[in-house]
């Protein structure tokens, strides 16, 4: 140890590498590795070298291609979201400390999935979120949201401008000829259903809603 502990502090990453393939079996020793999302070019060579003689398990979200060529004989195993009851199975086991300090468990247990669309980190960084405060209420779960989750649009201001768009053919047709009835008639019914558009966008929204929480 004394040795080793020497070379550590003294040799280089290159020759810690040779070192450890020389005390070393091939295939004695398993090297887990957390994280090779962000490798560096030189990082990359030591993983050339130890992949041919040490079994490695690793785990990154993603690799550049140009840091790629160490991976040609690994396996990729990609782990995929849960689904939506595996994703309420681990949100009532993690939230089980505070249970009792959640006001609304279903609105609760809803918000998070659609928040995180299963993928398990973000669920159980969103329940560790939660638990840090001391009542968590309908209105305050609902204002927790993740920050790798997609955002609702507010598409009422795009649908408005649409319709007013159209709705110009009514006043346009005037001044055609053969073809204002046409015009008129055209402009004349997104006229009507501009006037209940705020109305009939809410039905939308509140049954899409509804229809997640299912």
């Amino acid at each position: 140890m004394k040795d080793i502990q020497q070379v550590m502090t003294k040799e280089s990453a290159k020759r810690l590498v040779e070192l450890l393939i020389q005390v070393t079996r091939p295939q004695e020793y398993t090297i887990v590795f957390d994280d090779l999302s962000n490798l560096t070019r030189s990082q990359v060579t030591y993983l050339e070298k130890l992949k041919n003689h040490f079994h490695i398990l690793a785990a990154a979200r993603q690799i550049r291609v140009e840091h790629a060529s160490f991976i040609t004989n690994f396996e990729k195993l990609e782990i995929k979201p849960l689904t939506r009851p595996e994703t309420l199975e681990l949100i009532a086991k993690a939230a089980l400390p505070y249970l009792n300090r959640i006001e609304d468990y279903e609105g609760f247990k809803n918000h998070i999935w659609d928040q995180t669309g299963g993928n398990p980190l973000y669920t159980l960084e969103m329940i560790e979120r939660y638990q840090k405060e001391a009542y968590v209420s309908t209105e305050h779960t609902r204002d927790i949201r993740h920050t790798a989750a997609q955002r609702e649009l507010d598409m009422m201001l795009p649908l408005i401008i649409a319709l007013s768009a159209l709705m110009v053919l009514r006043y346009a047709g005037g001044e055609l000829g053969d073809d204002a009835g046409a015009y008129r008639l055209i402009g004349g019914v997104f006229l009507v259903f501009a006037l209940f558009a705020r109305n009939i966008y809410k039905m939308v929204k509140t049954e899409i809603c509804v229809t997640n929480h299912w």
